[in-house]
């Protein structure tokens, strides 16, 4: 039984102009202990499809499809009932720490508040709460419970928030753009410790991020999502090996070298959910596109090795 299974997934954001589908049909899994990143730019509608994952997702919005996690069908179970689903379940590391931690709460009290509210006792949970901090690097020998978040760095409150989900034990972690506000080195360790992490716990994980080299380092797969759709997934060596879709291509030639230099910039822009065009989405912007592709939208076609690529006119031998 996958830990993670998502099909045919649909979200719309309520408009006055009408619904706007930020999720078009979106397909993917995690088994368990395993790890997938999802890879796009800002707008494909990552961050949602997290927030949709946990039930978060804006209030009034339509979701359709499936998300079963652990077997158990998420799609319209209710809040009281998701809730449960968190924290042991699922649980987030969200983007930006200092927003996401409770300014007038000690970070120690914070680590134990999901322990507390699933029957711990004080005294027990204060102590879960220590443990989670210390296998994060933050040992409260040195790093005290009672600190407030303003007094630790922006990595260390990042650790904060991840020690925050380990002490609720969870079967899924989901790590949103986990280090966008930390310089190279915090990011790096931030990264490494999520993977260490997952990897020890027997977590599976979901990492979100706009950069292909994270997920090449970080995941056993990947999945590009481009305006809601997923356009290229599989093993993360066998999507780096061909780069087949030319979406995937351009994220890889976005990238700022190891030098300093620039990368190349994708040129023109993602559609906007409210205008998707027709077809490929990715369309306008792609040297290959033609009438079929601006008139139909690609199926996500798999080969035997699991990559699977929503391209008419992929990258590879001969082509």
């Amino acid at each position: 039984m996958s830990l993670l299974e998502v099909r045919g997934l649909r979200l719309d954001l309520p408009a006055p102009s009408g619904a706007i589908r930020v999720l078009r049909g979106v397909d993917l899994s995690i088994e368990p202990g395993g790890s997938l990143a999802v890879v796009g730019e800002s707008g494909a509608g990552k961050s949602m499809l997290a927030l949709t994952l946990l039930g978060l997702q804006p209030e009034g919005a339509d979701v359709r499809g499936s998300i079963r996690l652990l077997g158990r069908e998420c799609v319209g179970i209710g809040d009281r009932a998701m809730r449960r689903m968190r924290g042991g379940g699922i649980a987030m590391v969200f983007q930006e720490p200092q927003g996401a931690l409770n300014p007038v709460m000690t970070i120690g009290r914070q680590v134990a508040e999901g322990p507390r509210r699933r029957g711990l006792g004080r005294g027990a949970a204060r102590a879960l709460a220590g443990e989670a901090l210390a296998r994060v690097g933050l040992d409260p020998a040195r790093y005290p419970l009672d600190l407030y978040p303003h007094q630790l760095s922006g990595g260390q409150r990042q650790r904060v928030m991840i020690a925050l989900c380990l002490a609720m034990r969870p079967k899924l972690l989901v790590a949103d753009e986990p280090t966008t506000a930390l310089d190279a080195t915090v990011q790096a360790g931030v990264l490494a410790l999520l993977r260490d992490l997952a990897e020890g716990e027997g977590m599976g994980l979901l990492l979100v991020t706009h950069d292909l080299a994270v997920a090449a380092a970080m995941t056993e797969r990947v999945a590009v999502l481009y305006a809601g759709h997923i356009v290229e997934t599989g093993p993360t060596a066998a999507v780096f090996a061909r780069l087949a879709h030319p979406y995937t291509r351009a994220l890889a030639a976005a990238r700022p070298g190891l030098d300093g230099g620039g990368g190349v910039p994708i040129g023109g822009r993602m559609p906007s959910p409210r205008n998707v065009p027709p077809g490929c989405p990715f369309a306008p912007r792609c040297p290959r596109a033609d009438d079929r592709c601006r008139a139909e939208m690609p199926p996500l076609a798999a080969g035997a090795d699991g990559h699977a690529v929503a391209c008419f006119h992929p990258h590879g031998r001969g082509t």
